[in-house]
């Protein structure tokens, strides 16, 4: 309820499980025909360890994930995504992109594992900061 009376915030910023946790209320908003743009303005999903779930299938209490290829590009605002060579959920990472609209997501895989680039690598942090930079930009101009 927050998220739509105080919002829209300027964005999200999420990282593993909780990924799937924002997305899975993004895709039922969209389902809804209550677009995210209307309490997020851009998402920054690092290293997303599981896709959404189906909020039809949780209503019935049960645990179903989307399948990327039937929901399609669902997620209308910009996006950015981060996730590591070294991930072990890199394969779900990169499904998950496919729900985020290609024209205002932008990705960006690091030499790390399942973390967010620090210090070790200026290059990655440089990288990471410039594709959620993008994002932002890409929601201010459409504001």
């Amino acid at each position: 309820m927050l998220l739509q009376t105080d919002g829209p915030y300027d964005g999200v910023i999420a990282f593993s499980q909780a990924v799937s946790l924002v997305s899975t209320w993004m895709l039922r908003q969209a389902k809804r025909g209550e677009h995210s743009e209307s309490a997020f303005k851009c998402a920054i999903f690092l290293s997303a360890a599981l896709l959404p779930y189906d909020f039809e299938q949780l209503e019935k209490s049960r645990l179903q994930l989307v399948k990327t290829a039937e929901v399609g590009e669902a997620i209308s605002i910009p996006t950015a995504h981060v996730w590591g060579e070294g991930d072990q959920f890199s394969s779900t990472a990169s499904d998950f992109t496919n729900l985020c609209k290609s024209d205002v997501k932008s990705v960006f895989i690091h030499k790390g594992g399942h973390e967010v680039p620090g210090g070790s690598s200026k290059e990655d942090v440089s990288r990471a900061v410039n594709i959620i930079r993008r994002a932002i930009q890409l929601s201010e101009a459409a504001s």
